[in-house]
């Protein structure tokens, strides 16, 4: 017959990996939030910093895997031709495989455009792997 303490062994057994996926996910947060900032501020130098070595890159006048340099570059010139009002996210959500994926909306002095990245795991942070910027009709 198990006693009180088994239980209670039993249940937190079945608890950590619980645990596991909030510490992950509050990490993921921290990251999101500092992208999020970033993008709103057209901070490139801290949105490249989360850039994979190689981005599968999508926003209007650029398509294809860009190197991180280059992917740099490409949203420089992006926001140079569209000030940027305001940035929130509006849906964030994980894969089985461990990616992180959030879509938010953006305003700018020329249109609204809706902004998704996908980040996966690099070396211990969250990186991203994949950059979309898509005007709204």
């Amino acid at each position: 017959m198990m006693n009180h303490k088994t239980y209670l062994w039993i249940g937190l057994l079945f608890l950590m990996p619980l645990f596991a996926a909030a510490q992950v996910n509050s990490a993921y947060a921290a990251h999101e939030k500092t992208i999020t900032k970033a993008i709103a501020e057209k901070n490139t130098d801290v949105l490249s910093n989360y850039f994979f070595s190689s981005v599968d890159f999508s926003i209007p006048g650029a398509d294809g895997v860009y190197s991180k340099a280059q992917a740099e570059q490409v949203v420089k010139k992006f926001f140079s031709n569209h000030e940027v009002k305001s940035f929130k996210i509006k849906h964030n959500g994980s894969s089985r495989k461990g990616t992180f994926f959030s879509i938010g909306d953006m305003q700018t002095n020329t249109k609204n455009f809706s902004v998704y990245f996908l980040m996966r795991e690099e070396k211990g942070t969250y990186k991203i792997h994949q950059f979309q910027i898509q005007a709204e009709n």
